[in-house]
């Protein structure tokens, strides 16, 4: 496995150049849209056979959802970030405890993440709401990690949408085959997930945290 002789490329050129005054601002590099909905490698997900990478997931997996039941893995389809944009928009990196993780891991800008907690009835009047990953930024230590490598999300696809857990307690959200929909999960964008979370954070700390007031977000 180990015997043969290969060559070793480069490693990818991250560092971003120095702007000239004449030359036109670039638009930011955005993830695929095929990230949509999926994890990234490294998170551990919950099946019939316990805690697996996600990697190390194939179709007709049992994965344990959010209702209690096993559901079928119909299709998981890895979707590669390049280094590139790994470094200029960085992955937010959750420190170990913070969402109910058992170990620090890796959300990009395209998950939907899962709040089931008192706070959500008291300020949307329902049990449970998605919000959108990149709202958690700033959110308990939650930051922005801008190494340059290449990344891998996998998407997980299921005859349903589904709740799913990784690293012990945090709630995905997984689309349903074809990108079918229930309507059954509420979903809320960004500046009204940061006012849910100042809420989260209010109730735990007893006053405003720093964080709260990044963007301009004071009110729900």
């Amino acid at each position: 496995m180990f015997s043969q002789t290969r060559t070793l490329k480069e490693p990818p050129r991250c560092k971003a150049p120095v702007p000239h005054e004449s030359a036109p601002a670039k638009a930011p590099l955005s993830l695929p849209r095929a990230t949509q909905g999926g994890l990234m490698d490294g998170t551990l997900v919950e099946t019939d056979r316990g805690w697996r990478p996600i990697e190390s997931l194939r179709p007709g997996a049992g994965i344990m959802s959010y209702d209690g039941g096993l559901c079928k893995l119909q299709e998981i389809r890895p979707v590669t970030i390049a280094a590139a944009a790994c470094a200029e928009r960085g992955m937010l990196h959750v420190p170990a405890g913070v969402l109910d993780n058992c170990s620090e891991l890796n959300l990009h800008d395209n998950q939907w993440i899962m709040i089931d907690h008192p706070a959500v009835y008291a300020y949307l009047d329902i049990s449970t709401v998605l919000i959108p990953a990149r709202a958690l930024e700033g959110f308990r230590g939650i930051a922005r990690n801008h190494e340059c490598r290449r990344r891998r999300v996998f998407v997980l696809t299921f005859a349903d949408e589904e709740i799913i857990y990784g690293n012990s307690g945090v709630l995905f959200h997984c689309p349903g085959s074809e990108g079918r929909e229930s309507g059954f999960f509420t979903r809320i964008g960004t500046t009204r997930a940061r006012a849910l979370l100042r809420l989260l954070d209010e109730e735990q700390t007893g006053g405003m945290q720093p964080w709260m007031m990044a963007g301009g977000v004071m009110a729900a």
